[in-house]
């Protein structure tokens, strides 16, 4: 692949996305989680624990996993893009529930990217190829939903993420139109920020949005390959990456996660690897390489921390979630894994 030319071919779609092995794709990584203060930071490379989910269209089975989210139950949400929908599993990996299903009606789905589950259980969707946010309860109930095709505040055109901040205020990444939407929690139009191009503040199909406690808004510049800071209105705040392979660098990141250090953990979406930086995008720690084998990836999409401590990646490709401990720690799971197994060959052509 040409560096110079990576632009995907999901770039102006807002149907499901298809990955080639020669001109590369999509992403998304997972839940955002509200960094807390006190915790313990990078320990070394994470140890290879144990992984869910196979490709098909089965319970706890995937077609492109994409986001993933613990709730304050310990549960585990993982949206299942090309299934059209969410998919809840306990902390072993065992299957609970899902709710979505392909269409346009309420609580259908096209192709739902990313979502997130506000500090009251609420979940906000998404809902990518309908061009639209929806939001549940925490028990999956349709509570309602705005936007849709367009240029225009609260308008959008592929919405790639969502996150929720503390106050209950969501950003939705607003993919092909280059910018962060600010809305109340009831999808009441507040700010925006972000156009096309390289400066500061601007993105080029960035698709990962995160808010966290202290009041900073993280965003995956995708085609920029870096990360941006902002505060809650939209002010830069710093920047870090660069195109590369290196330490630091990215080939297209995804999606972000905040650890409860405050750690930013980083879906290196091409390089089939996942980094962690410090809150300032000090480089700590990396580990993962391309295949199907335990602790490999193929584009690794979204990430979360669990209440153990545990960390959860999306393996995109090889429709499957892998579950990994911190080596120094030692964080001891009593968790029962679920029966898995994993795809050799979980591309299209």
């Amino acid at each position: 692949m040409n560096p110079g030319n990576r632009t995907p071919d999901f770039v102006r779609s807002n149907r499901r996305a298809t990955v080639r092995r020669t001109g590369l794709v999509s992403l998304i990584l997972g839940g955002c989680l509200l960094a807390l203060p006190g915790a313990a930071g990078a320990q070394g490379t994470p140890i290879y624990l144990w992984e869910f989910g196979t490709s098909g269209t089965g319970p706890g089975q995937f077609d492109w996993p994409q986001s993933i989210e613990f709730d304050s139950n310990g549960d585990v949400y993982v949206s299942d893009l090309n299934n059209d929908r969410i998919q809840k599993f306990d902390a072993a990996g065992n299957y609970l529930s899902a709710f979505g299903t392909n269409g346009t009606g309420t609580g259908q789905f096209n192709a739902p990217w990313g979502f997130s589950i506000a500090p009251n259980g609420d979940i906000f969707v998404a809902d990518t190829g309908n061009n639209r946010i929806q939001k549940f309860s925490s028990s999956h109930t349709f509570l309602g939903l705005f936007g849709n095709m367009g240029t225009g505040n609260g308008q959008f055109s592929g919405p790639r993420d969502v996150s929720v901040d503390p106050s209950g205020n969501v950003y939705v990444m607003d993919f092909n139109n280059h910018r962060v939407q600010k809305f109340t929690s009831t999808g009441t139009y507040i700010t925006q920020w972000g156009s096309l191009g390289t400066g500061d503040g601007q993105f080029t199909f960035a698709t990962g949005v995160c808010a966290e406690a202290s009041g900073v808004v993280y965003v995956a510049d995708y085609l920029n390959n870096r990360i941006q800071k902002f505060d809650t209105s939209g002010a830069f705040l710093g920047k870090w990456g660069s195109l590369g392979i290196g330490d630091g660098q990215f080939t297209d990141p995804i999606r972000i996660e905040i650890a409860p250090s405050g750690n930013v953990y980083v879906g290196d979406f091409h390089n089939h690897r996942v980094q962690e930086f410090d809150a300032n995008g000090v480089f700590m720690r990396k580990w993962g390489s391309l295949g199907t084998a335990s602790g490999q990836f193929d584009h690794p999409a979204g990430v979360a921390i669990a209440p153990s401590g545990l960390i959860y990646v999306v393996d995109q490709v090889n429709n499957r979630v892998q579950v990994f401990d911190e080596p120094q720690v030692g964080v001891q799971s009593n968790l029962e894994p679920a029966t898995w197994g994993r795809i050799k060959a979980g591309y299209r052509e």
